[in-house]
């Protein structure tokens, strides 16, 4: 079983495969590094599905990698 996890090219990330891959946190840090302005805002896929925009995923780890180095 192949456990990697690769973000697209572009398009949209579900919220849950960011919480599990991308930034393990729980749904309420996410919810309030968000409101913060510390995390992209989500775009809304369907009724009850939010994704993220990989270019806004790119940058927010961008912006990681920049700060700890």
């Amino acid at each position: 079983m192949n456990t990697t996890f690769t973000l697209p090219e572009t398009g949209l990330v579900r919220e849950k495969d960011v919480l599990r891959h991308i930034a393990p946190v729980a749904r309420s840090t996410l919810w309030h590094w968000r409101r913060q302005g510390k995390f992209p805002a989500p775009c809304k896929m369907g009724d009850n599905t939010n994704g993220y925009r990989v270019e806004d995923l790119r940058g927010w780890l961008a912006g990681l990698e920049a700060a700890n180095t």
